[in-house]
């Protein structure tokens, strides 16, 4: 016993020796060489330590270095690509004798590290062959250990123990060469908490980003669960006056990483969101727009796949509640969506309104008999759709409404799918100004070429608001049934206007031609009276008004137009040039003896009028054409079978019609005063009003 108690007394002596002379007895500037020597050949960069090392074994193992550099790539923009103001590790020593790693302190002050890439894109974290091959041989280590059943990383870690690590002061650049850009990061302070393996681990910081302050918080209910593949409880954070992140679910490291759990973010202002992300792009946008975001709801991740179930967006006014589901797995993105919303006014995130004119910008003059405004242009800009090919979707919406600039939609469903550059929008429902719609777009960005295509169908819609708010044209009112069929391709606006083609038909009830007076042009047919007839105030009723159009390069042709109202009928033909905004139309209204509208005889006997339409859309001027009228009274049976036409229906107005006539005569049919009395029921010697017109020309 007595030889027992003297070895031990030895070993204390040796123990307490060891701690307080060995230290002072170690050359370490000759292990500062060996190690900055190890760095060297491991990774081709030197290591520097320009301070002091004073390194202590008990109660502890101990380090504490000074002014340690670590270099950069050789092209690099700085000699150093990380310094520290000084580095401190404490392990204890009697777990570490047995196998484990457990970390009093482990602080890094001011540490600086230098993060870039050069013009050939070329990162200075790249250490050449000999940091490939160490590479190597750790994966090569690590697959053998799991193979022999190792457990992994998880047993790797099974003895550590984290105590104070920390990160004080430091900074991080980024340097981008090839693109030219420059990232700070500052400011960044980090705390590491972890008592054991099994115990919750918990890691706080924060950091400063372009004036910003943002801390980060994680929390992971078991460290060793989560590195040994099992589902573990995980809350992260972000937070800063820009935007706040967090997540609350279970995580499973796997070979495609798990993870499920509940997600709220809030962005105060997207705007201000937008300015801090891109301070080289500006950023414009109505006032009111791009305010607060907020999303929640269920996330679930397997690998690259990530759906977002129940959730609720909130962006400005608008609101959006559905399910999402993006697939990264494949060659591009691909969204899958079902979503609902209450009403949307997208109109302020459109811009503002651009007719795109590029003419001189001269305004109507209001005289429909002066000459035709210069017309207006369409943007010749270029049209890029190859965006479509960055990714897929297929996305089905439904809305309580739609505004987009001045045009209301009720409740609608639209679908989008987007697959090889090809969007398809198709609306399965949509309540219009009173009726109902259906129609289809097509944006094709396949090819070299864009191409576009649209389909739509109306029924019973309010004509008079839907044209005032589409394209402030409320000329026409009525109950409007129609559709459209057309498509086109080009690389700008006026090319598209320029390659269309395509059908359309339309059909007006019960409604008017404001701003024009048909009927009364046959009360006096003189050239000042029919340009009069021509104003705000005026407006021709009608029962039905309906047409078709057949659209060839841009031109609308159309020869089938036809109007029918109580004592009057009209048609038409002409064309439409959309190219250059013009138009060259000519309608032949006709007073007719009958008080039947829609439903009755299209082409029954009476008095025309032709009135040509030409110009621009803009300001299109109304000339009647009085040679065709002059030839019509001076032709006796075109002149009878129009009267008798009318007379025959007894429309009193006709008086007014043929006193209009007799004053453009102009001596080409004397008496007709004298026809009128007879039209009227008082011809003399008891003539019919037929039979006294005949007079005139016996």
């Amino acid at each position: 016993m007595k030889k027992l108690l003297i070895g031990l007394a030895v070993v204390v002596v040796i123990v307490v020796a060891a701690a307080f002379i060995v230290p002072g007895l170690i050359p370490l500037d000759t292990y500062k060489t060996q190690l900055s020597e190890q760095v060297k050949s491991a990774t081709g960069r030197d290591l520097a330590i320009d301070g002091d090392v004073q390194l202590t074994i008990l109660p502890n193992l101990a380090v504490t270095a000074e002014g340690v550099r670590f270099s950069n790539a050789p092209d690099g923009s700085a000699p150093e690509m990380a310094t520290l103001e000084s580095l401190r590790a404490t392990v204890q020593l009697l777990p570490l004798l047995g196998g484990d790693i457990a970390i009093d302190e482990f602080v890094l002050v001011k540490p600086e590290i230098l993060l870039e890439v050069d013009e050939q894109g070329r990162p200075n974290w790249q250490f050449g062959d000999a940091a490939a091959q160490t590479a190597d041989d750790t994966a090569a280590s690590d697959q053998t250990a799991g193979d022999q059943g190792g457990g992994g990383a998880g047993s790797a870690l099974s003895g550590l123990s984290l105590g104070d690590v920390r990160i004080v002061e430091g900074k991080i650049t980024y340097i981008d060469r090839a693109a030219g850009t420059r990232e700070e990061i500052t400011d960044v302070n980090l705390e590491l908490s972890l008592p054991d393996i099994d115990s919750p681990f918990n890691a706080a910081g924060n950091f400063v980003l372009r004036g910003k302050e943002i801390g980060t918080e994680l929390d992971v209910a078991s460290l060793g669960q989560l590195m040994g593949g099992t589902a573990t409880a995980v809350k992260a954070a972000v937070s800063s006056d820009l935007v706040s992140l967090t997540f609350d679910g279970n995580v499973t490291q796997a070979e495609a990483p798990v993870v499920a759990g509940n997600i709220d973010l809030d962005v105060p202002s997207v705007r201000e969101l937008i300015v801090f992300a891109t301070p080289d792009q500006p950023f414009e946008a109505a006032e009111g727009t791009f305010g607060p975001f907020k999303v929640n709801g269920k996330l679930d991740m397997v690998g690259q796949k990530v759906s977002f179930q129940d959730a609720e967006i909130t962006f400005d006014e608008l609101v959006a509640r559905g399910n999402m589901q993006v697939d990264n797995s494949a060659a591009v993105p691909r969204v899958t969506a079902n979503v609902s919303t209450e009403f949307l006014d997208v109109t302020p995130y459109l811009g503002a309104a651009d007719d795109g004119a590029e003419g001189t910008g001269q305004e109507s003059s209001g005289d429909s008999g002066g000459e035709s405004a210069e017309p207006a242009g369409w943007s010749e800009d270029p049209i890029d759709l190859s965006g479509l090919k960055a990714a897929e979707a297929d996305i089905s919406i439904s809305t309580a409404g739609l505004k987009v600039n001045e045009i209301e939609i009720g409740q609608s469903a639209l679908a989008i799918l987007l697959e090889g550059g090809r969007l398809t929008a198709s609306l399965t429902e949509m309540q219009l100004y009173g009726g109902n719609g259906t129609g289809q777009v097509v944006a094709d960005g396949s090819g070299a070429t864009p191409a576009v295509a649209a389909k739509f169908d109306l029924s019973g819609v309010e004509a008079e608001p839907l044209l005032t708010d589409a394209a402030e044209m409320d000329r026409l009112s009525g109950t409007l049934d129609g559709n459209l069929d057309v498509t086109s391709s080009g690389g700008s606006q006026k090319a598209l206007v320029s390659a269309l083609n395509g059908t359309s038909a339309f059909k007006f009830t019960d409604g008017a031609i404001q701003g024009v007076n048909i009927a009364s042009m046959f009360r006096n047919i003189s050239l000042d009276a029919i340009t009069g007839s021509f104003s705000e105030a005026e407006k021709t009723d009608f029962a039905e008004l309906s047409g078709t159009f057949q659209i060839t390069d841009g031109i609308a042709r159309n020869s089938d137009l036809m109007m029918q109202a109580p004592v009057l009928r009209m048609t038409g033909e002409g064309d439409i040039a959309m190219p250059t905004r013009t138009i060259d139309y000519l309608i032949k209204p006709k007073l007719v003896g009958t008080l039947e509208g829609q439903g009755g005889d299209a082409a029954p006997p009476g008095l025309t009028i032709p009135v040509r339409i030409q110009g621009s859309w803009d300001d299109p001027s109304y000339q009647p054409d009085m040679e065709a009228v002059l030839k019509g009274i001076a032709d006796p049976a075109k002149l009878l079978e129009g009267v008798e036409g009318v007379a025959t229906g007894g429309a009193g107005a006709v008086q007014d019609a043929v006193e209009g006539i007799a004053g453009q005569g102009e001596g080409a049919v004397e008496g007709v005063g004298d026809a009128i009395k007879g039209l009227t029921g008082d011809g003399e010697g008891g003539d019919s009003p037929v039979d006294t017109i005949k007079n005139l020309f016996d």
